[in-house]
């Protein structure tokens, strides 16, 4: 009957959360090991092709780690096993901590990045900053894969249809100078495992997840 389906999908449910919520440690835990045992080598006295043996490997480790946080990120969001905190939280320093992370690679681009946050936007507000973190890292991530030149922006302003809402509504937006995407493909980026060019997954990379993930969080 339907009280029986009911429980028996809330136990399938159940059962889902915690083979994930094992699966996330024990696949990160090891990943992690890796990555930090690369680093204290890459800090030893190494001749020039051992470095860049340790450096491609590095790289290596965190794209495998990316994949890997990005599956198991998109699994809990299909089981319904996000959490959301509520924090007070320092906006700018949030933002300089995020575009700091994706500094270096844009430099070595020849890229700049730069952050916009609007005059009335309070210096002090309540998120999530983990989620918030995570969402604007793929969106940063993601204008970096696809820009040549000229550099990216992440702007933070008030959101001007909640202007009668009880709080202070933020609008964030990560702006770029890179190819763009076609409008008949603007829609289709958001779906999982898919990016707009089929090509993109072999030229840059990436699991076709990190654009859902930040839909299904925002």
């Amino acid at each position: 009957d339907w009280s029986s389906d009911v429980c028996s999908s809330d136990l399938a449910s159940m059962a889902k959360g915690s083979f994930l919520a094992s699966m996330s440690h024990e696949i990160r835990t090891p990943m992690n090991g890796v990555l930090g045992m690369l680093e204290l080598v890459r800090g030893t006295q190494l001749t020039e092709e051992q470095r860049e043996l340790i450096d491609t490997a590095c790289d290596s480790g965190r794209s495998l780690l990316q994949i890997l946080n990005d599956i198991l990120d998109y699994s809990k969001a299909e089981a319904g096993m996000l959490q959301v905190e509520n924090v007070d939280t320092n906006l700018r320093n949030l933002m300089q901590e995020i575009t700091g992370m994706h500094t270096a690679i844009a430099r070595s681009r020849g890229l700049t990045t730069s952050i916009h946050i609007a005059p009335d936007v309070p210096p002090l507000v309540r998120c999530d900053p983990f989620r918030l973190r995570q969402v604007l890292n793929n969106l940063i991530s993601n204008a970096l894969k696809f820009t040549q030149e000229g550099g990216i922006s992440l702007m933070v302003e008030r959101n001007p249809t909640a202007e009668n809402a009880p709080d202070c509504a933020l609008r964030f937006s990560v702006r770029d100078s890179g190819v763009g995407i076609p409008r008949d493909q603007q829609a289709l980026i958001f779906e999982p495992f898919t990016q707009g060019d089929q090509s993109a997954s072999r030229r840059f990379g990436g699991t076709g997840l990190g654009l859902s993930i930040c839909r299904r969080r925002s």
